[in-house]
């Protein structure tokens, strides 16, 4: 299997279980990954990729930091000389988190604020510094996660009139 051969990838969100699930089905199709988090368990899940023979590069940033987006793009095209696929992958998505802001009165601008920089603010700049340097070297692909709770919201207590069972999403 070899559908991305030569092709360098940066994947954000790389440490928890669909970024490294792609890195590595990426990696087992040839890619060359520079894989970003916020936690440092990155490092450990490159060591593991790598034990498994796949050539990954941790990298630990934050996505919402204009300065990392740009050193990790740096970073790829550094260590492996271009940059075809930008994967922006990383968001604020856990249970935990979500669960805060499911009232518009109660939850407080500090944490709209963080959920806008991971969700929305990182594509932006991840594209800002991806893109000129795909641009360069004949063109890439920038991939962007999102969920489907964007369509239709659903955090908080489940409501029947949007269980997919009984009502199909409208799109």
């Amino acid at each position: 299997m070899d559908r991305l051969r030569e092709k360098v990838a940066v994947v954000t969100g790389a440490a928890g279980s669909l970024g490294l699930e792609g890195v590595r089905a990426m990696a087992a199709e040839g890619a060359r990954v520079v894989m970003m988090d916020l936690s440092p368990a990155v490092t450990d899940r490159a060591k593991e990729l790598a034990g498994d023979g796949f050539d990954v590069t941790p990298y630990v940033g934050d996505v919402s930091v204009e300065s990392d987006m740009a050193a990790v793009v740096r970073t790829a095209t550094a260590t492996y000389g271009r940059l075809d696929v930008l994967w922006n992958n990383a968001g604020m998505i856990g249970a935990d988190w979500i669960n805060q802001d499911t009232d518009v009165v109660g939850v407080s601008r500090d944490h709209l604020m963080r959920t806008l920089e991971v969700n929305l603010v990182s594509v932006f700049l991840g594209s800002k510094y991806a893109i000129p340097v795909m641009a360069g070297g004949g063109g890439g692909s920038i991939i962007n996660t999102s969920s489907v709770e964007a369509a239709g919201g659903g955090a908080g207590p489940p409501r029947p009139d949007r269980n997919s069972e009984q009502r199909p999403a409208r799109w």
